[in-house]
């Protein structure tokens, strides 16, 4: 092999090694910090309070099914609720 194809081929492990370094010491943290908290995180990054029996009771009721969902949509625009539009209204008048 050519001299140049050494220096690549160096350089490309190098570079691995150190990648996956970085990406685990990152992974590590991450998951001591999940075990930690134990939770799902909500997005203001508190846990969300989840009332399972209610959600058993959908469940039996059939309200809920008990499988994940096969397709998903995107959210559409979030619904402007009555109250914020009479309170903007009587900021206006």
């Amino acid at each position: 092999m050519k001299r140049n194809e050494i220096c690549f081929i160096v350089a490309v492990a190098v570079f691995a090694v150190v990648f996956s370094a970085l990406t685990l010491s990152n992974t590590s943290h991450v998951l001591t910090l999940r075990a930690e908290r134990g939770a799902a995180m909500g997005v203001a990054g508190e846990s969300r309070p989840v009332d399972t029996e209610k959600i058993k009771r959908l469940i039996r009721e059939h309200y809920l099914s008990d499988h994940e969902a096969e397709f998903y949509r995107p959210a559409g625009p979030v619904p402007v609720s009555s109250v914020n539009t009479e309170a903007k209204a009587d900021d206006t008048e």
